[in-house]
């Protein structure tokens, strides 16, 4: 049996180092044989280090590891080196028990003054490390495990710079890129171009470093180009020592919940407008808003109808090409017309190949619209148009779906906004003539006959009392005719002065000194809430053209001025004069005055003489709603 080391094991201070150190020592020689062996070593297999001292090393390893063990030393005696613990190396001791046991190994070599070679071999026990290690490994798989069975959250990390370094099974069902795709790349490209111009990205990483974590929602892309509602959460990674590792991502597709959330405020919104009787362009530029937040789309533009019925003008628009929209309409070949008429939506999936959709869209780089009518009671308020760019797919079936319901509910609000003014409307009708008729049954039938008794008194030959008694009867004149204006201008709203009441209203009281009387007007139907301003100025034209020329030709005493509103508006002017033969003189241009301007609004009008005698003026255009 070989003897021991050589090497002393006292330090100076008389302590057995040999015995003191914290890892088990086993001495070697070139046969195998163990020739030292520390109290440590001994406690970890189970033996007493004597016990050990003249045994084969290979006592210490499970049976399966020995007769290879024997080949490996001999090839380590063939070329010594130093090998140091921690290699990572798969190894296993045998306690006395029989208990197979983790062992970390550092290995060694001494040439003895004889020339033997020992070894030298320092065993940990690595149960403890092992263990942990392996509860490590287990956590991170559970871990992974977890995050890549999380499917309706896409979970990734972010290096500082803001690229990708994870990719879960989540973030390539909702995102669309594979993880080949996307590692590696900045994750400004799950923004909209238009925030990546904006700089939101740089801002969202500032702010989570600083904040140490940065929430929002918005519009984020996918790798088709299609668009999505996101609910991200953006957490910044560090260090103990607080060096910035990188950042984690959460993201969460909320595209359906954004959508009938904000089809729920846009009600609530259009509801309360609808309530404070806001004008109805208003109401259309608030649906037109409205569904731009809920889809994303690119464009959102409403038609209005002309008073004609089959030309539709753009009343409001925003997204990209709104400004190039203004002023724009469309005619009766065009699919907003169509739409209008079945009262149902339509697709357009090639407004480019498509005559006819409205060529601006095309022109302004869009690809594909959903054309949508505001209907209720067989009437179209408005077409609206939802329109995607070249570069994005079209709107999805189950988007249409919810436009349709919004649409539908959006229609309800507005018709129910135009009940409300016109049952307005008819309440004050209804009020101003009671008031007339009990002006007419008192006041003014008194007035009347104060009248004529001054007249008759007026005929005495005295001129002073001629003279006053002229007077009179003049004022008392005046006094009529104000009150007539007044039946009609009572409790007027601020926003009925320019309205098609007051302007005509306006207009014979300017002309009753011209004709020598004050003519009867009366209005029927709520005529304000459904005269567009075009309207308005014809028909008033038309109000100041035919008594002008009943004043000139006529020699009538007595006339008559109804404006109905309805489905149409109708004008009805009719005098006791001298027929129809006098109401065009040669060279005049009154008829055919009236007339274009009756066909210009999609109208007639029509002149015709009353038994008698006298002169009928019917003039009708289609109503604005």
């Amino acid at each position: 049996m070989a003897s021991a080391p050589e090497a002393p094991r006292t330090n100076a201070a008389g302590i057995d180092l040999f015995d003191a150190a914290p890892d088990g020592i086993l001495v070697v020689d070139e046969a195998g044989v163990m020739v030292a062996v520390n109290h440590v070593a001994g406690e970890m297999f189970g033996y007493r280090p004597e016990e050990l001292v003249g045994q084969p090393v290979e006592v210490l390893l499970p049976q399966r590891f020995r007769e290879r063990h024997v080949e490996h030393r001999k090839v380590y005696g063939e070329h010594p080196t130093r090998r140091p613990m921690g290699l990572a190396l798969s190894l296993f001791g045998q306690r006395r028990t029989g208990e197979e046991f983790p062992v970390d190994i550092s290995l060694n070599h001494q040439l003895q003054a004889g020339g033997g070679l020992q070894i030298v071999a320092f065993v940990r026990d690595a149960t403890a490390r092992r263990h942990m290690e392996e509860g490590l490994r287990a956590s991170e798989e559970n871990f992974r495990l977890l995050v890549e069975g999380v499917g309706d959250h896409a979970i990734f990390m972010l290096d500082p710079s803001g690229r990708v370094m994870t990719w879960n099974a989540g973030a390539q069902r909702i995102k669309g890129w594979s993880a080949d795709e996307i590692i590696g790349r900045h994750f400004s490209v799950f923004y909209l171009p238009e925030d990546v111009a904006a700089g939101q990205p740089e801002r969202d990483l500032e702010r989570a470093a600083t904040e140490g974590r940065a929430q929002s929602e918005g519009w984020r892309r996918r790798a088709n180009g299609r668009r999505f509602w996101a609910e991200t959460t953006l957490s910044a990674l560090r260090e103990p020592d607080g060096t910035l590792r990188g950042f984690a991502k959460v993201t969460r597709d909320r595209t359906e919940h954004h959508q009938v959330r904000a089809r729920l405020e846009s009600l609530v919104e259009l509801n309360r407008a609808a309530l404070e009787n806001r004008p109805e362009n208003e109401l259309l530029a608030l649906v037109v808003g409205r569904i731009r937040a809920m889809t994303g789309a690119t464009l959102v533009v409403a038609w209005a109808p002309l008073p004609a019925g089959e030309t539709f003008a753009v009343v409001g628009a925003q997204g990209d090409g709104a400004g190039a929209l203004a002023g724009t309409s469309v005619g009766s070949d065009s699919i907003v017309t169509a739409v209008a008429r079945a009262g149902r939506p339509e697709m357009a999936a090639d407004l480019l190949g498509d005559e006819r959709a409205p060529y601006v869209l095309a022109d302004a780089g869009l690809k594909s619209a959903l054309f949508l009518p505001l209907h209720a009671a067989g009437e179209t308020f408005a077409v609206i148009g939802i329109a995607q760019a070249r570069g994005a797919d079209a709107l999805e079936p189950h988007d249409i779906d919810l436009l349709q319901a919004f649409g539908i509910q959006a229609s309800a609000s507005i018709a129910f906004a135009r009940a409300r003014r016109e049952v307005e409307q008819l309440q004050i009708v209804s009020e101003r003539e009671r008031i007339a008729r009990d002006l007419h049954d008192t006041v003014i039938q008194r007035l009347f006959a104060v009248g004529l008794s001054l007249e008759a008194t007026g005929r005495r030959p005295l001129p002073e009392i001629q003279e006053r008694l002229q007077q009179a009867v003049t004022d008392i004149d005046d006094t009529i005719r104000s009150i007539r204006t007044s039946i009609f201008t009572l409790q007027t709203r601020a926003e009925e002065a320019n309205g098609l009441r007051a302007r005509v209203l306006q207009v014979v009281s300017e002309l009753a000194p011209t004709l020598g009387f004050e003519p009867s007007v009366r209005f029927e139907g709520p005529v304000d809430t459904i005269a567009t301003f075009e309207l308005t100025d014809n028909l008033e034209a038309v109000v100041r053209e035919t008594l002008t020329n009943t004043a000139r030709h006529a020699h009538a005493t007595r006339t008559e001025v109804t404006v109905a509103a309805g489905d149409e508006v109708i004008l009805t002017v009719v005098d006791d004069g001298r027929g129809s033969d006098s109401f065009e003189r040669p060279g005049g241009n009154g008829v055919m005055n009236l007339t274009d301007r009756a066909r210009n609004l999609g109208g007639t009008a029509t002149i015709t003489e009353v038994v008698p005698h006298g002169t009928r003026v019917e003039w009708r255009v289609p109503a604005a709603r």
